[in-house]
Parts: structure tokens; sequence; C-alpha cells
């Protein structure tokens, strides 16, 4: 009787819980649309939106350069003034010496960014542009294994190994042991103003080969040269690079990569044209202007107005980058060298042949003793005449003068004119003329009266100076100053005698 009734009760208790609706429960709707996508679960992962590629799946890594840097890069040498990631998704480059292969031991580079390689096959890709027009300048794609082991394939500039195209090209390199495996170098000349290109390569495991590959257009590539048995690498790199060695470059080259992309392939370069290509996020980043050569009256062998940037030729000695800078001054551009302890910022070029001029109009308050702003001609810091507004007040009375000194190491007794300068005389001009076989004579003038050149002195031309240019210096040896001297150059000129 009791487990009837307790059957009815349960019976009756499921009836009206299915026939009496529940009251609906209010739903807070947001207030507005979300901006992120909601957090993954541990059991679920979030969708990932297909990468674009320009060859075959899979697809093993994409790195747009979006914001930053994908997880997995690895900088070698970096120099956090010379990279950055634009706000349009390029990773720039500022290049700097020396470049790749400059030594055996170790990658002397800027700011190789480079990553570990994936086994199999390969196909590595990307976008670079950039506009190299002097020699060595090159932005590459790479496959690293140390210094002396190495493919590249690359846009640059070579003046001597594309003499028809003016030193434009695509190159690839390959060096095992510091040795270049090619016999006849691949050099493909390219057309100054493109500027734009895709740079492949593509790397056979099977076979044991890496082959270089470029494209103006993302669906036409061109194969550069095939490698066999190339040298054993484990990084994939990016990099730009300006020189080989410390010096030649009258400018920092600047490259913008769109992409790093790595896949594989069996049929190695050939778009599948149903597979969307890689684009750029928005226009492209513009370039710093080039220099522009200074336009040479008659008679004028050389000129620079130190317009922001310095002529091709110079050569610093023991720069100190520091202390020097373009600046504007007096309704122009000069160039501003600070005087440091001995031979800093020394600027240098080489001497023309035969009988010549040098002049450049100098501003300089030197004030303590051995301060100076001088123009000189050069065969070492051994032997080398100067002619230079400065400060000793033990040669004239109250130390202001204009002094033309030579120092040669087979005359321990130094040779000196110098003539007592106004104080207030702070804005001259400074020439010295070469007399080949005869003499070197040294003179200023001053811009109230710029054709009355005052001579210094002159020293008989017995040297083999084959070296002209400017610098300011604080001191001789360990003679120490309270202040450095600030010499500002409005231009330098070389000119026939």
């Amino acid at each position: 009787m009791r487990k009837s009734l307790l059957f009815i009760i349960i019976i009756v208790l499921v009836l009206v819980a299915c026939g009496s609706p529940a009251e609906p429960t209010e739903v807070n709707q947001p207030t507005e649309a979300m901006t992120e996508p909601p957090a993954a679960t541990e059991t679920q992962a979030p969708t990932e939106t297909p990468l674009p590629s320009s060859t075959p799946d899979p697809v093993l890594f994409l790195d747009t350069f979006d914001g930053g840097l994908a997880d997995g890069w690895e900088w070698l040498n970096e120099d956090p003034d010379r990279w950055s990631i634009t706000e349009a998704g390029w990773l720039a480059f500022l290049a700097d010496n020396p470049g790749l292969g400059a030594s055996e031991s170790e990658f002397a580079v800027t700011n190789l960014l480079t990553r570990q390689v994936p086994e199999g096959d390969l196909v590595v890709t990307t976008r670079v542009i950039t506009d190299p027009d002097e020699n060595f300048k090159q932005a590459a794609l790479y496959l690293l294994g140390d210094p002396v082991d190495y493919i590249a394939v690359l846009t640059g500039f070579c003046s001597f190994c594309l003499p028809d195209s003016g030193g434009y090209g695509v190159f690839m390199e390959a060096n095992m042991g510091g040795e270049n495996l090619f016999e006849e170098p691949p050099f493909i000349p390219r057309e100054p103003g493109i500027t734009d290109l895709y740079l492949r390569l593509v790397y056979d495991a099977e076979a044991n080969t890496v082959t270089g590959f470029y494209a103006v257009e993302a669906d036409r590539w061109q194969e550069a040269f095939t490698v066999d048995d190339p040298p054993p690498f484990n990084r994939i790199a990016l990099g730009a690079g300006n020189l080989p060695g410390p010096d030649g470059s009258t400018y920092d080259l600047q490259a913008f990569f769109d992409y790093l992309e790595i896949s594989t392939a069996e049929t190695p370069a050939i778009v599948n044209p149903q597979t969307p290509q890689p684009v750029p996020t928005a226009e492209p980043p513009t370039q710093t202007p080039l220099p522009e050569p200074t336009p040479l009256p008659e008679g004028v062998l050389f000129r620079d107005d130190f317009e922001g940037y310095l002529q091709p030729g110079w050569e610093w000695v023991n720069e100190d980058t520091e202390r020097w800078e373009f600046m504007e001054f007096a309704g122009s551009q000069w160039l501003q060298l600070t005087g440091g302890e001995g031979r800093t910022n020394f600027l240098l070029r080489d001497a023309p042949q035969g009988s010549y001029v040098i002049t450049a109009h100098v501003v300089a308050d030197p004030a303590e003793n051995f301060h100076q702003a001088n123009i000189g001609v050069y065969q070492d810091f051994d032997n080398y005449i100067v002619v230079n507004i400065g400060f000793c007040d033990i040669c004239v009375d109250g130390g202001e003068g204009f002094y033309m000194e030579t120092f040669i190491d087979n005359n321990p007794f130094e040779d000196a004119y110098r003539i007592p300068r106004d104080p207030e005389l702070k804005d001259v001009y400074l020439r010295i003329v070469v007399e080949e076989g005869t003499s070197i004579t040294g003179y200023y003038a001053t811009p109230d009266d710029p054709d009355n050149w005052v001579k210094l002195g002159a020293f008989g031309n017995y040297f083999d100076f084959n070296r002209v240019g400017i610098g300011a210096s604080n001191v001789l040896g360990n003679r120490q100053v309270d202040t450095d001297i600030v010499a500002l150059y409005e231009w330098f000129e070389i000119a026939e005698k």
C-alpha cells in the first residue's frame, strides 16, 4: 500500500514539472561590441586565420611584422637604434658596416635577424624594398651556418660586377669555409628603378641543393642559380649591409621587409594562382633622399658644402660619433666638430696629384692652450702640415693666433709660424697652397676682406703628403683642458693651382 501511494506521488510530481513552464530568466545584453575574441579553454584551441602563401601548403611559419616580431627570432649583433617596425607593418633596417663575411670568427654584420631552420625541404620567401646604389650595399635573405658558411640571394650594387647596368643587380652568394663556391658568379642586371623585389631560397633535402629565385611580381619567379652540395646551415636570416669594410660609404642603406614565410613545396617556385599572395598592409615607407654631388665651378676639383651629409671619398680617422654632427648656423648647414683628447674625428680624403689648393670656411673660438681648428696635408700622423685658428699663450701674447705647423718624424723640433689674432676674430678662411716639388704655403683671410690672403709661412715640399682634410683638437699629447673646442665648417674645397 505504501509503495503504491509513493508511486502515485512521483507520477504527479513528474506531470506537474512537465506541464508548468519555468519563469524566464533575465538575459544580460552586451552594451558594446566585443573587441577581443573569447579566451580559449583548455580543451578548445582558438581558430586561426589561414596564412597567405605563395607556395602550396603547408606553411610552417609566417611573420608579417605587424606590430612586432613573432616568437622565435634571435638577433645577432643587435643595434636597437638601427632597426624598427613601422606603423604600416614593415621591418626596417638602417644598415651599418661591415657586411657578412668580413670576419671568419664571428658574424660582424649588425642586426642579423635569425631563426632556426626546420627539417626537410624548405621554401623561404621575403619581400624587400630598398635602393642600394653604392658598391656592396645589399639587402639579403640568408641560410646561415657560421660566418664563413652561408648562402644568400640579395638585391645590391656592384659597379665592376655589372658595368652594363651601372652596378644595379640581383646577386647570389655561396661560401664554404670562406671560399666562394661559384665558378661563374651569378650576377643578374636590375633596372635602377626596380627597388621592390621578392627573394626566395629553396632547399631540396634529397638532392641536397639550394636554389635562389627573385621576382618583380609575386607570381613571376626567375631563377638566379642552384648550389649543389651547399655549405651546412641551421638558421634563416634577414639583413642589410653597407660594405665589407669600414670605409667608402657615404650613407647608410635603408631596407624594408614586408614579411618572412617558411613553407614546403614539391614543385619549388611554382605559384598556385588560386593561392592568395602576400600584400603590403599600407603604402611602403619612403626612403631618405640620397646625397647629391655638389656642382663644381671651373677649376674646382672637389667641394663639400656639408648639407646634411658628406660627399663621397671622406674617411673618418678616430671617429667619435657623439662629437660630430650637421647643424644649422647663420642660415646654412655646417659640419660641427667637437674636440676630444688627442686626434679625434679627423676627416680626411685623398689628395690630388700635382699642385693644388685647399680652402675651408671655419668658425671657432679657441680659448685654452692647444685648442685648434685646422686644415692640413698629411702623409700620416707623424708627418703632416696644418694651418689653424688656435690658442697658445706661450706662443703669442694673449694666446689667440693663426698658426702654421709642421711635424716631420726626422725633425725633432717643430717648425711653426704664428701670427697674433684679435680675440674677436672667430670667423675665418684657412688655405694651404701645395706647389709640387717646391713649397707648401699657409694663408688666412677674413669674411670682411675675403680676397686678402695673409701669408703665415712656407715649408719645402719634400714629402709624400697624399691626404688632405680638417679637424678640431683640444690637446697635444696628455695636456688637459677644461673645455672642448667646438669648430664649425661651412665648406671645404680643393682647387687647381
